[in-house]
């Protein structure tokens, strides 16, 4: 309990009363500030641990925070203090309150408490409970919103699931320092830390401090950027100001307007996502799925360590970072991603074209293998596969590749490379099945399996341009062309998932699956060729429609 006036002058008295409630009065003996009673036998003992926690115990349990009767850092005010336990979404749960001012510890106007809707984070907010400041959704590492907070201290951070289901955070200090947090009587948020050498606390930071770091200060569907000199706010993509001088949609949304939409998503890197998240326990195509069937559904986020993030409202608080942050995926119709659709063609063209146009080749090969047997063949010679250009044309014949210098595409001459059938046919032992990669929609795709087994796929780099082309991308460019000719449809990925595969470097591919020594009969095969599953078991065969990718 407390009074809403502190005392005054220098009569005060801190002690512990008849009834075992801790209490702060004045000379008078009036009372400022109790705790509830603890009557016990025995006497009572108050003590301030090395931690900052003051324990009020009996004697036999002096300083024993496992057997207090009272503690403050199960009643905090201000300050967070290390091994100090924050509780979220529980009758636990109490706020850390400022001061009123500079030099008066009465209740102040702002308070900082754990919000645990779509992830959970830190907010201040004031008593009318306008939001100050939010740390941004907690991914079991760091704080989203903070990228100013290095990993050293965050690794300091950790989120306790208890018996009855709660959650609560706590931290420790870094072996190099003592630290601790306080909520200022003007509602900012700072980190002290204990300087040796001078002797005070000084603040390393203090949030808000900056423009963008002010909650939602650009109003809904805007973005904060420091980086801009001249204004820090703007709309998003496809959104402008009203009259009202608010973001909203330039162009409406299709989805719920007709029986097939058209939207699409706008990718937007770096940023402090949005508040007001709902959460699921979903993969990124799955969240992506989620959200494009929701038509209410505005924005969707995949974070490791949180999972699903979707926004059905107004976006708000949205803040771009230069080093940092994450991905959000932004609804739009989908005439406002023209620019930005374009540039996604390209790159998955670019990159998944040659898997697509050597499937339509082998699959056509494989497919009519029977009627190239019996091609006529003159009496007494042996049977031989013709190549797929003139020999004439060919730079280097028994490489098995040719460059036709007189074949053009739009009136430029072509530049790549074109292999024989009978080196097609050579290179995969009579396109056996031991030797398949994978397949896609169009069929059966041939490689080199081994070198990806072998842990040497940059051997599939075309030798003039190993040099000169980006190997990473160019890796992980035929790691996505794998996973999209795996043989069961369902494990190959949607082509939203190929351009999010393409795009985030930071995203982690998961492995492609082989082929296994599968054996079919032609009936079976029909099946996998048209686009189905086929599932083997020791009784018959089941036949499972699959949604082309």
């Amino acid at each position: 309990m407390e009074s809403i006036i502190p005392p005054r002058g220098n009569s005060g008295v801190f002690g512990i009363q008849n009834n075992g409630s801790l209490s702060l009065s004045d000379g008078n003996g009036t009372l400022y500030w109790w705790t509830e009673a603890f009557p016990a036998d025995g006497n009572l003992t108050a003590m301030l641990a090395d931690t900052g926690n003051f324990i009020l115990a009996t004697v036999e349990n002096a300083g024993d925070d496992q057997n207090a009767l009272w503690q403050s850092c199960e009643n905090p005010t201000d300050t967070y203090l290390p091994n100090m336990r924050v509780y979220m979404n529980s009758s636990d749960s109490i706020p850390f309150v400022s001061w009123r001012s500079p030099t008066d510890p009465s209740r102040g106007n702002y308070s900082v408490a754990v919000d645990p809707r779509g992830g959970p984070q830190l907010v201040s907010s004031d008593q009318s409970g306008r939001r100050i400041w939010r740390s941004g959704q907690w991914d079991q590492q760091r704080f989203t919103g903070m990228p100013q907070m290095n990993s050293i201290f965050l690794s300091r951070f950790t989120l306790v699931p208890t018996d009855g289901g709660g959650m609560y955070f706590i931290f420790t200090n870094p072996s190099t320092s003592i630290t601790r947090f306080m909520v200022l009587w003007n509602g900012t948020v700072a980190q002290l830390t204990w300087d040796e050498e001078r002797s005070e606390w000084v603040a390393p930071f203090a949030l808000p401090s900056t423009r963008c770091e002010q909650y939602n200060r650009c109003g809904s569907n805007g973005i904060c950027n420091e980086g801009d000199s001249t204004n820090v706010c703007s709309c998003m993509q496809g959104f402008v100001r009203d009259s009202s001088n608010q973001c909203v949609r330039r162009t409406p949304l299709e989805c719920g307007t007709n029986t097939s939409s058209n939207d699409g998503f706008l990718v937007r890197n770096g940023v402090k996502l949005p508040d007001f998240a709902g959460t699921f326990n979903e993969n990124q195509v799955q969240c992506e799925d989620r959200c494009s069937r929701n038509c209410s559904c505005n924005a969707y986020a995949h974070v490791t360590g949180i999972g699903c993030l979707i926004w059905g409202g107004d976006l708000m608080d949205i803040e771009q970072f230069e080093e940092g942050g994450e991905t959000l995926f932004i609804r739009l119709a989908i005439s406002e991603l023209g620019g930005n659709k374009a540039s996604k063609t390209a790159v998955i063209a670019a990159s998944v074209t040659g898997t697509i146009v050597l499937g339509v080749i082998i699959w056509l090969i494989w497919r009519y293998r029977q009627k190239i047997k019996k091609i006529s063949i003159p009496w007494g010679q042996k049977e031989t596969v013709s190549p797929l250009f003139p020999e004439s044309n060919s730079l280097d014949i028994s490489a098995g590749d040719t460059r036709p210098n007189d074949l053009t595409a739009d009136g430029k001459q072509f530049e790549g490379t074109l292999y024989s059938l009978a080196l097609l046919e050579s290179a995969t032992d009579g396109f056996a099945n031991k030797n398949k990669l994978g397949q896609g929609g169009f069929g059966p795709v041939h490689k080199a399996w081994n070198l990806w087994k072998e842990g040497t796929p940059e051997e599939l780099i075309d030798p003039s341009i190993l040099e000169s082309c980006n190997q990473k991308e160019a890796l992980r460019c035929i790691h996505v062309g794998m996973l999209c000719v795996q043989f069961s449809a369902v494990h190959r990925p949607t082509m939203s998932s190929v351009v999010y595969m393409l795009e985030s470097e930071s995203t982690s591919l998961p492995l492609p699956t082989q082929v296994g020594d599968i054996s079919l009969n032609s009936g079976e095969m029909d099946f996998i060729m048209e686009g189905r599953e086929i599932t083997v078991s020791s009784n018959d065969v089941t036949v499972t429609e699959v949604i082309g990718r």
